[in-house]
């Protein structure tokens, strides 16, 4: 258990997964196993229309 700090790479999407080596369950001969961790884009509430216009060409 515990935290990791995870850089997510820019312009990532919603259905990246990231892979963290050995940072999974143990594993019976030893050492860990890798996380996956997958990556949930929520824009914030209240709209942005400059952040908006950008999503929109950026989808293009």
């Amino acid at each position: 258990t515990g935290k990791v700090a995870v850089n997510v790479p820019a312009w990532s999407s919603s259905d990246k997964v990231l892979r963290l080596k050995g940072r999974g369950l143990p594993e019976k001969v030893g050492g860990h196993g890798d996380l996956y961790a997958h990556v949930r884009l929520m824009l914030p509430e209240g709209g942005d229309s400059d952040l908006e216009a950008l999503m929109r060409n950026r989808k293009r």
